[in-house]
């Protein structure tokens, strides 16, 4: 990658926490591994393809598997998310290679794994952008509020 060794796991960590969901450093892995129930998130060679304003750099994706669900099932949800590996490219154009465009494709990869799709910009989920947002906007909260309704906090 374009960033110290010590500083993906901090930034993978911020980007979860900004969406308010907790994560877990296991330590390196060799490769992510497709289909092994393991949620994985690391540097890979991702491909570039052509759009109607020219060529689009795609700078991670986030590979999601959901299977039927057949015991203690929720029966407004049947289906559960069995595993969702994020890839963020090791070698992006120059001028994303930086901590805070860095930061702005894993918080758009996290929406991903939150099961969010993309959204019109300027969003943190927006299909394609030229800007590296480093917050939510409030179509990104919207849509996630969407997806999953408020947030009931219990008194302690």
């Amino acid at each position: 990658g374009y960033v110290a060794d010590d500083e993906f796991p901090a930034l993978v960590a911020r980007a979860f926490a900004t969406w308010g969901m907790a994560s877990v450093d296991a330590g390196p892995c060799d490769a992510i591994v497709d289909d092994d129930g393991v949620n994985e998130i690391g540097w890979g060679t991702l491909q570039t393809g052509a759009s109607r304003s020219g060529e689009v750099f795609e700078a991670g994706r986030t590979s999601v598997r959901y299977r039927q669900c057949t015991e203690g099932c929720d029966l407004n949800d049947p289906i559960r998310m069995v595993e969702a590996d994020i890839t963020i490219d090791a070698a992006p154009p120059r001028e994303f290679q930086n901590e805070r465009c860095l930061y702005s494709t894993l918080l758009h990869e996290t929406g991903h794994f939150l099961g969010l799709e993309h959204l019109p910009p300027p969003a943190v989920m927006a299909a394609e952008t030229s800007v590296c947002l480093d917050a939510p906007t409030a179509a990104d909260r919207e849509a996630l509020l969407a997806r999953y309704g408020p947030v009931v906090r219990s008194a302690e």
